[in-house]
């Protein structure tokens, strides 16, 4: 018999992406900045964020940011300060948050099968699972404890972000043997909500959190793809899970 699904983003849902992305890129530049990089912070930080927006996978932030001020080739003396700068914030941004665990451990006791559906690179993305001690959620294991099936669908091949969304959904409700009529999904985006309902799950849910919150549909999106509710934290979404009876 087909499990309840719970369709989870990760970034901005179980993780707070933007504030840790705030952090680290802040003490990046500073740091590339006493190591020597010719920029005025506020108008240094502009320009990184833009080159990361322009290309988010893209390994060389840090070394574009020095050619933007003439530095080329960029020294490595600055792009390695700020590469430091970067992972020694991180360091203390990146670590299991209670609020994630508090929720999962909610789905879990009201029988749930977990997955994940985002967008990122694929090693980025095991690592957070892994950082923040939740991967467990997201695996399915026989008897003897091994590892039968990974129920983490990560896509970054440059699709249309619904439609590839809404394919790895699919993936999800077909693999992890999911009801869609009895299932939802989470995300902080609209695009996230739409994919998830095309592709079948019966509720969405809006969680109003980092810098995508004020983030509206696309003009003429149907109602009906829209999301049932939103909230402003996990703790928040339990409450209407119970609400609707689906955590029962």
């Amino acid at each position: 018999m087909p499990y309840k699904g719970a369709v989870l983003d990760l970034d901005n849902v179980l993780f707070p992406t933007s504030v840790y992305e705030g952090k680290v890129i802040n003490s990046a530049l500073r740091s590339m900045i006493k190591a020597g990089l010719p920029a005025k912070f506020d108008e240094g930080l502009e320009k990184l964020v833009a080159i990361r927006k322009e290309e988010p996978y893209a390994p060389n932030h840090f070394n574009r940011l020095c050619e933007l001020y003439g530095l080329v080739p960029a020294p490595q003396r600055i792009v390695q300060a700020g590469v430091n700068g970067y992972h020694r914030e991180g360091e203390g941004v990146f670590v299991p948050q209670q609020e994630t665990t508090d929720f999962l451990d909610f789905l879990v006791s009201n029988r749930f099968r977990n997955c994940v559906v985002t967008q990122g690179i694929d090693s980025k993305q095991w690592a957070k699972l892994i950082r923040l001690n939740i991967v467990d959620y997201f695996l399915l294991k026989d008897g003897q404890g091994q590892v039968v099936k990974e129920m983490v669908y990560i896509r970054n091949d440059g699709k249309n972000r619904q439609e590839g969304k809404k394919e790895n959904v699919l993936q999800a409700i077909n693999e992890a043997d999911i009801n869609p009529e009895a299932s939802f999904v989470v995300d902080d985006r609209p695009y996230g909500i739409v994919a998830g309902k095309k592709a079948g799950i019966r509720y969405g849910f809006r969680l109003k959190k980092g810098k995508y919150r004020n983030e509206t549909y696309s003009e003429g999106t149907d109602d009906r793809l829209k999301h049932d509710a939103e909230a402003f934290s996990l703790h928040e979404l339990m409450d209407i899970l119970r609400e609707i009876k689906l955590a029962e």
